[in-house]
């Protein structure tokens, strides 16, 4: 059963002043910080949708949007990068589909593909699985 942070004792947090800030992180155009980061942009979508969804605002965010963003950093070898365009790694991978579970949205992603990918990272001798 999920539980609201009412529920828990903690309705003092500012849990709106908590969202705003979690969808201003992707209002920062401007910044060169955001732009020497977008490697790392799929991980920032699926932490902060984690953090607005621990907060019981899982609306919050648009659902959408961040679905359509995480099928467009799909690369053809079936993993996912970090953002459109980047090499795949398993690590943003896994990121992607956690948030397609997330937003209902997993039947939009060939998971035979996505699982050929993580497959074809295992070393067949040791059984190891590499990042990219």
């Amino acid at each position: 059963m999920s539980q609201t942070l009412e529920d828990t004792g903690h309705e003092g947090l500012l849990v709106d002043k908590h969202v705003e800030y979690v969808k201003s992180l992707d209002k920062k155009h401007d910044e060169i910080e955001y732009w020497m980061t977008e490697h790392l942009r799929v991980s920032g979508v699926y932490w902060g949708a984690v953090a607005v969804h621990l907060l019981g605002r899982s609306d919050a965010l648009d659902r959408d949007g961040i679905v359509d963003y995480i099928l467009s950093c799909q690369n053809d070898d079936g993993g996912f990068g970090g953002h459109v365009g980047h090499d795949s790694h398993i690590l943003y991978t896994m990121s992607a589909v956690q948030l397609l579970v997330m937003y209902d949205a997993l039947d939009k992603v060939d998971s035979g593909k996505v699982v050929g990918y993580v497959v074809g990272l295992q070393d067949k001798a040791t059984g190891e699985i590499s990042g990219d």
